[in-house]
């Protein structure tokens, strides 16, 4: 049995040429017997292939879009003036000014990230003659744990802000106990009782609730999922096989994304033309990057769960 070091796909000791892809048939490993560094060669391949490139650069891009885009602060000024209109205008100037420093800060797990990355890039496209260092999988894998961990407590913050609020509604307090005194004029001269607007507003947060548990949940299944996933791929560098592969669910949320993310830029390209709306583009590309990235990345996995597929079978 020969397997293809190029997709992983199994042919007769016979075949001169890969019936997967086609690419020239070598013997099979005799280290291993049956083709066990084929999946080495497998994930340098990926590794090293355009398509992780691309998915590279456009991450390391939104990267740094996104930290330029926070040392713009005059479309957060003019928003936080008309919102707050009643703040303080230098207690308002100083909140602005440490908007680039906190996007740096927030930016580290996501920088570090991308360095890793990028040494997974450098260790694949090694040649076939050199090893694959772990590095770059465990430095990924270390900041997607600090992620999920932080995922983890903004979560059971939100849960826990909105079960008092639920509380505090259904526990008998009146609405005027949490500042909003003009609620009868805004909702039409008394039309609608308190009572009312408080059971309205418990089903509300009931709702919100509910889809922040969601929520919750895809977040934590997702990154434990990408953890395994680069476990998987720690134990190809080391090894040469593996027992199990990536996972397909973090391929199908990052299209998903993806094809969210891209509706929502389209959508909201044509309603700023058809209102004849400006915006700059920073703001377009910013928009269009997180998408593009989520695009490839779920494109990549694919690819490296078929090849692996055809490994194990």
């Amino acid at each position: 049995m020969k397997i293809c070091a190029k997709c992983g796909t199994r042919n007769e000791d016979a075949d001169m040429f890969c019936k997967g892809c086609g690419s020239a048939l070598d013997q099979p490993d005799a280290a291993s017997g049956n083709g066990q560094n084929s999946l080495t060669a497998v994930l340098k391949e990926k590794g090293s292939s355009g398509l992780f490139l691309a998915a590279l650069i456009f991450f390391t891009l939104g990267i740094v879009l996104n930290i330029v885009s926070a040392f713009d602060t005059s479309s957060l000024k003019a928003t936080m003036v008309s919102v707050f209109s009643s703040m303080d205008m230098d207690a308002m100037n100083q909140a602005i000014s440490m908007v680039p420093y906190t996007t740096i800060i927030g930016s580290i797990p996501l920088i570090f990230m991308c360095i890793g990355l990028w040494m997974i890039r450098g260790t694949c496209s090694g040649g076939n003659d050199k090893p694959l260092s772990t590095a770059g999988f465990s430095l990924v894998k270390g900041f997607t744990i600090l992620q999920l961990v932080l995922t983890c407590i903004l979560m059971a913050v939100v849960l826990l802000m909105t079960v008092i609020a639920i509380f505090i509604v259904m526990g008998g307090y009146e609405i005027a106990d949490l500042g909003v005194t003009d609620i009868r004029r805004h909702i039409g001269n008394g039309a609608i009782d308190l009572d009312t607007i408080s059971t309205m507003f418990a089903v509300f947060a009931a709702i919100f609730l509910l889809i922040v548990l969601i929520a919750a949940v895809l977040s934590i299944v997702y990154y434990a999922k990408v953890i395994g996933s680069l476990n998987r791929a720690k134990e190809i560098a080391i090894t040469g096989s593996t027992t199990k592969n990536v996972s397909m669910f973090v391929a199908v949320i990052n299209i998903i994304g993806g094809v969210c993310g891209l509706l929502t830029f389209i959508m909201g390209i044509a309603n700023l033309l058809s209102n004849g709306g400006s915006f700059s583009v920073l703001s377009v590309l910013i928009s269009l990057v997180q998408p593009v990235t989520n695009l490839l990345f779920g494109g990549l996995i694919i690819s490296v769960h078929g090849a692996i597929s055809r490994h194990l079978s």
